[in-house]
């Protein structure tokens, strides 16, 4: 038997551009004995040691001759019989604080050793979500003790902080500072309380169950019977209100260092985008129970004098593991228990029929029968199908099978099959059942009842016409469908307006989800034009559009509102709300929304006007490329590099606002081999838009058409070859509203 003395040689090491702490282990025989240990007698034999000095020692105990030892460590400490290498440094220099018990209670005591890397004063603090207590001590060489008094406000946890400074005495030590910390755990005795329940481990479907829970007298219970397969989707676990209510908290107090603040990081940029559309009306219309779930709630219960509470749940048709959650409170005291309840009859159907059916589908349904007894069961199969009226729209199935009898094995399975066909669309029920031959514990019939839905072939349709009507004429329309009557919504709009024909698109726009920067813009630019379609498209069935209470120029106005408040401190707009990134191509349309707003009457905030404008400019000057697949007039794909199309729409944005920036104008007519043909109209309107007919002339493409996008872009530019052409169709308008190219164009994008 040996005790042995640790000790820590440490020194300051320059690794990788910094300072760390190496310490190095030097063992020390403190005492050497021979000991008889044990015997037939099975005694414990004892030892005793007093440290002469502080710091961590190591009994060994092994058979004589032995290479092998067992060892138990621990540490000793006394004020002024600490040397300097009596305990070990961490290697960052951190204060390491050792609690001399796992676990505290109210009115003890916590006796802290501090290991620090150098000799100083150091400061205690006793935290949570405020500073509770703080003194100072000075060290003893490297290492101090401290004792700290535990409180019943301590309760779960509280945090000891130590901050050690060093005196000034050698400037050769890169340190002045070192922190640590260390969370105590502290229980009050009596929160938790004891909670047991007491109910069948196995049960028969279709029966009533008494629960009885036991705990305190006069505590709150509240009982849960659940379905294990529903729990284990979401790895549900039984409720613990204790380990809740008494976690360990946070340590809410925080120390401040300025470097970070000196140099912030810089988040990266990205952007994405969502869509969607009637979301709710894509879902089936014949809904259903198909899944009869088991989850029961007693409510809030009260304990009697004894402790108990009963609770009588009815166990519905099921098969399979049932728990039982309790979870009881009493002033500040908490407990939780849970209880596996398992489900089955004597003989258990399992019918594997589909989630739904569509109208002519023909299936062969397989039944298989278990029987958990230990004897042979016989019996018939029975189908029925339950049968409504017309209102209920119940299936009209067929079943073509007969009924056979069958014989079940002790603790077997067999498997029947019938045949089923859909008729029509609906729900209904349809049993299936085992009628035994004889009585087994007292039934002579067990079964299934499973609600089918017959749901409609094809998902949510939208059909759309258009058409004209002379003055003084009339024309009759054919609105017969073979939609489902429930499920059919129509709408008739009748303008003068020829944007009637594209109704359906706008309507889209108008109800364009999500809120990101593109999408909120997308849903209001329309409306600066065509605010009397809008509201006509936004009226609720039945009603006027007045009667609706939408107001186009409301909503335009809230989309500036939004606009302007997602403005970031470098002038671009954020691709989200409250987001810290922008999207180049998205500010560049939202200053475009701005500017037509503004001549369509609208007040915009000129100071987010010029600051957007400005990042637009900033952005010009670094002449950034990107990889572009097209198609040419045969549709074949090329790969080319090109200015971003970010650049040209930027151009043109600043022209609209009466701006120009000649550089780029004449770096980019001189290289138009940069520019996607989309890019070039572009670059030709701002041309003409700041007067430069000559150049608008020149930069034109002759033909339009020959060079598309060859995909859809998702981010960056959100580039596409409708997006591209009526971009392309707005820029001529504006430019030079007789151009023979726009006639093709329009009549194009109007298909």
């Amino acid at each position: 038997m040996r005790v042995v003395r640790l000790l820590w040689e440490t020194v300051i090491e320059r690794q990788g551009g910094r300072y760390i702490y190496n310490s190095q282990k030097r063992e020390e025989v403190i005492s050497t004995q021979k000991r008889t240990v044990g015997g037939n007698s099975g005694v414990a034999t004892a030892f005793s040691f007093t440290p002469t000095y502080s710091g961590e020692y190591e009994v060994r105990v092994a058979r004589p001759g032995a290479a092998t030892y067992v060892a138990s460590r621990f540490y000793a400490y006394g004020f002024g019989d600490t040397q300097s290498n009596s305990f070990e440094v961490n290697n960052e220099g951190e204060v390491t604080i050792e609690a001399d018990k796992a676990k505290y209670q109210p009115g003890e005591t916590a006796s802290l050793l501090l290991k620090t890397p150098f000799p100083g004063r150091v400061l205690i603090t006793v935290e949570r979500d405020r500073v509770l207590n703080h003194f100072y001590v000075n060290t003893d060489q490297k290492s101090a003790r401290v004792r700290i008094p535990i409180s019943a406000g301590h309760v779960p946890n509280v945090y000891v902080t130590a901050t050690a400074i060093r005196a000034i005495t050698d400037n050769r030590l890169p340190l002045t500072v070192a922190r640590g910390f260390v969370p105590l755990a502290v229980e009050k005795p009596g929160t938790k309380l004891p909670v047991a329940i007491k109910a069948p481990q196995q049960s028969r479907s279709q029966t009533w169950q008494t629960i009885e829970v036991s705990t305190a007298p006069r505590a709150a219970v509240t009982l849960a019977v659940v379905d294990e397969g529903i729990l284990q989707m979401k790895d549900y676990r039984t409720p613990d209100p204790y380990g809740y209510f008494y976690q360990k908290r946070a340590l809410e107090v925080q120390a401040y260092d300025v470097y970070p603040f000196l140099l912030p990081e810089l988040g990266g940029n990205s952007s994405t985008g969502g869509d969607g559309y009637d979301l709710g009306r894509r879902t089936t219309p014949v809904p259903s129970r198909r899944v009869q779930l088991v989850a029961k709630w007693s409510g809030i219960l009260r304990a009697d004098a004894q402790g108990k509470v009963r609770y009588r749940v009815r166990v519905p048709q099921f098969s399979g593991a049932l728990r039982v959650m309790a979870v009881a409170y009493k002033g500040e005291a908490f407990g939780a228990a849970e209880h596996t309840m398992r489900v089955a009859d004597p003989v258990v159907i399992s019918t594997s029929l589909p989630r739904f059916l569509s109208p002519g589908d023909t299936i062969d349904v397989p039944v298989t029968l278990t029987n958990t007894t230990k004897e042979t069961i016989s019996g018939v199969m029975l189908y029925r199908l339950e049968r409504g009226n017309e209102t209920a729209k119940v299936i009209p199935l067929n079943f073509d099978s007969p009924a056979p009898t069958v014989s079940l094995p002790p603790n077997a399975e067999r498997r029947e099959v019938f045949h089923l066909v859909a008729e029509k669309l609906g729900n209904a029920k349809i049993e299936v059942a085992f009628s035994l031959n004889k009585k087994v514990d007292g039934s002579t019939i067990f079964g299934e009842t499973i609600e089918l839905p017959v749901r409609p072939a094809s998902p949510l349709q939208k059909r759309t016409g258009s058409g004209v009507v002379a003055g003084g004429q009339m024309q009759s329309l054919n609105l017969q469908t073979d939609f489902l009557p429930a499920s059919l919504r129509s709408q008739l709009v009748v303008s003068r307006s020829p944007m009637t024909e594209f109704a359906k698109d706008l309507r889209y726009l108008l109800q364009y989800p999500y809120g990101c920067l593109e999408q909120i813009v997308s849903a209001a630019f329309p409306q600066l034009y065509y605010g009397d379609l809008a509201a006509t498209l936004s009226q609720q069935k039945g009603q006027p559009a007045k009667a609706a209470g939408y107001n186009p120029n409301y909503h335009v106005q809230e989309a500036i509102r939004k606009i302007e408040a997602q403005q970031l401190y470098n002038g671009s707009l954020s691709y989200w709300p409250g987001g810290d990134y922008d999207n180049w191509w998205a500010t560049a349309y939202a200053v475009h929304f701005l500017l037509e707003a503004q001549q369509a009457g609208f007040q915009v905030n000129k100071t987010v006007l010029d600051k957007t404008l400005a990042y637009l400019q900033f952005r010009l000057r670094k002449r950034e490329t990107e990889p572009y697949n097209y198609l040419d007039a045969q549709n074949a794909i090329h790969l080319r590099t090109i200015a971003k199309k970010e650049i040209a729409y930027s151009l043109y944005v600043l022209a609209v606002a009466g701006r120009q920036d000649a550089v780029a104008l004449n770096y980019y007519k001189a290289n138009r081999q940069l520019l996607s043909q989309d890019s070039r109209v572009l670059l030709a309107a701002t041309y003409a838009l700041n007067g430069d007919q000559h150049s608008f002339q020149a930069v034109l493409p002759t033909r339009l058409g020959t060079e598309t996008a060859a995909r859809r872009q998702f981010d960056g530019s959100f580039s596409s070859p409708l997006r591209d052409q009526a971009l392309t169709l707005n820029a001529l308008l504006a430019a030079d509203p007789n151009n023979p190219q726009i006639v093709p164009q329009a009549r194009q994008l109007s298909r």
